[in-house]
């Protein structure tokens, strides 16, 4: 900081003045010739410090954040960790990155990858190296069967099955007490939601723009979920509005990475709710939250799948093992010798074991990772999010309610509203119906083996999907032995 010099005794008010400003002259003089001897010197020396404070700062900001492009939704994982409040693993001998590291704020994405496991291709979890080929806007043909008209009393059938499903659904609206985010839920948060029906506010749905797609050609409005027919439907929407579908050089192609272009301004959107046909899939929740686990965990064909493995064992070794060795150090501080040979010891045995089962978490372990987060459909999680926090349906009154379980009639029906029946082919027409018998059995094998407070924390989460949609929670808990037919149970 630049000081004046003091003034001699005696001396008036406009002399000090002039003395002052004679000071700082001649010092910004000197500085300026110095800056031209020695610039680098001279501004290594002054920015030093705060050069390498940024710096320093900057890698902490940033090296959490993963860019992980999961293939078919083309989204970035963001791993947000949570700093721990106190650290007493330091005299547990474990390391203070482990803690961090094992904990993330959201589940959106891996919060550790750890070592030993290489990535395909000898390199790191990062951005793909596919190039794009083409752009595919073949629009598909219709089929014969589409030439034919649908006759009038199937589409009376129709008709009247939707307006069932719309009855079912706002039935079960009312007895969830679900309000919206900012308009009828009187100051209540969408962040509540997650208690299921223990607040005032009951279930809070929020209308995002994010989670639409508006085709103005077909005046349509689709909250396409993934793992419902979203790809098929997705990219038949992106051809039609003229865009078309991505072709790599992996031979491999996803709409999802232009899903963005289908999104609706803030203006469109009230607009295309009052005058488009407004339309979204569903299927059994538990049959689709499995099928997530078996395409994106079990398979995991994609790199970035990979890193999704390593977040759910992370989040695992937090929270079974970790937390349970702070907990043990902080009730006996004078054995934290054996405590961390306890620790190391049982974290080895935990390796071991993923390494038995080809490093793939089992379906209790991607539960618990997903259960454990903010589930908003806002990421990567949109692949379980529940369908009233992804779709709001109790305040989009949607026009045509599908299920993949009544594909094929429901396709034809959508398609007939949109008056492409006869030009456009179906992309599900043919899709794959498994019998009721499977969906029992796999309901059998992946829920009978789950925990209890995994099963409660099911039902809170997504008991609602079950009521608005016409699927028997109960039926399902009967299935999987977690409560007697016809008897009391608490989980229902």
């Amino acid at each position: 900081m630049l000081r004046c010099v003091p003034a001699p005794p005696g001396a008036t008010l406009r002399r000090t003045r002039s003395l002052c400003l004679l000071t700082v002259l001649v010092t910004l003089a000197i500085t300026q010739v110095l800056l031209r001897r020695q610039p680098n010197a001279t501004l290594n020396s002054a920015l030093g410090k705060t050069t390498g404070h940024r710096s320093h700062m900057f890698s902490e900001r940033l090296a959490p954040e993963q860019p992980l492009p999961f293939y078919g939704a083309a989204r970035h994982i963001s791993d947000q960790r949570r700093a721990p409040e106190t650290s007493p693993s330091s005299g547990l001998g474990i390391p203070e990155s482990a803690v961090a590291a094992g904990e993330p704020a959201t589940h959106d994405g891996p919060a550790q990858v750890r070592s030993g496991h290489a990535q395909p291709g000898g390199g790191s979890a990062g951005r793909p190296t596919e190039r794009l080929l083409r752009w595919d806007r073949a629009v598909p043909e219709a089929s014969e069967e589409q030439h034919r008209p649908l006759p009038t009393e199937w589409l009376w059938r129709r008709y009247r099955e939707q307006r069932r499903r719309r009855e079912v659904l706002t039935a079960a609206c009312r007895r969830f007490n679900v309000t919206l985010a900012g308009g009828d839920g009187d100051g209540c948060s969408p962040d509540l939601a997650t208690r299921g029906g223990d607040t005032k506010c009951g279930l809070v749905e929020e209308i995002k723009a994010s989670h639409l797609s508006s085709a103005p050609r077909l005046k349509a409005l689709a909250c396409l979920v993934n793992k419902v027919a979203s790809t098929s439907l997705l990219g038949t929407l992106l051809k039609l509005e003229g865009r078309g579908v991505p072709v790599y050089t992996n031979s491999l192609s996803s709409p999802h990475a232009d899903a963005a272009i289908l999104r609706p301004e803030p203006g469109e959107l009230e607009m295309a709710r009052q005058k488009y046909i407004k339309v979204m899939f569903v299927r059994h929740p538990m049959d689709r939250l499995i099928s997530a686990y078996e395409d994106k965990v079990m398979r995991a064909n994609h790199t970035s799948l990979l890193a999704l493995r390593e977040a759910i064992f992370a989040a695992h070794q937090h929270r079974f093992i970790l937390k349970k060795a702070i907990t043990m150090y902080s009730n006996y501080p004078d054995k934290k010798d054996e405590l961390s040979k306890a620790y190391y010891a049982e974290l080895a045995d935990y390796k071991k074991e993923t390494e038995r089962r080809n490093n793939v978490p089992t379906f209790q372990e991607f539960l618990d990772f997903i259960l454990s987060g903010q589930l908003t459909g806002d990421s990567f999680d949109s692949h379980w999010t529940p369908y009233w926090r992804q779709c709001a349906p109790c305040h989009m009154n949607y026009d045509v309610i599908g299920k993949l379980e009544t594909g094929t009639d429901d396709f034809k029906y959508l398609w007939h509203l949109l008056g492409i029946y006869k030009t456009v082919g179906i992309p599900w027409l043919h899709g794959e119906r498994r019998p009721a018998s499977a969906l029992d059995g796999r309901l059998r094998a992946y829920l009978g083996p789950l925990r209890r407070d995994s099963v409660q924390q099911l039902r809170r989460l997504f008991r609602p999907d079950f009521h608005m949609f016409g699927y028997d929670w109960r039926v399902m808990l009967d299935l999987s032995g977690h409560c007697q037919r016809r008897q009391p149970c608490d989980l229902e």
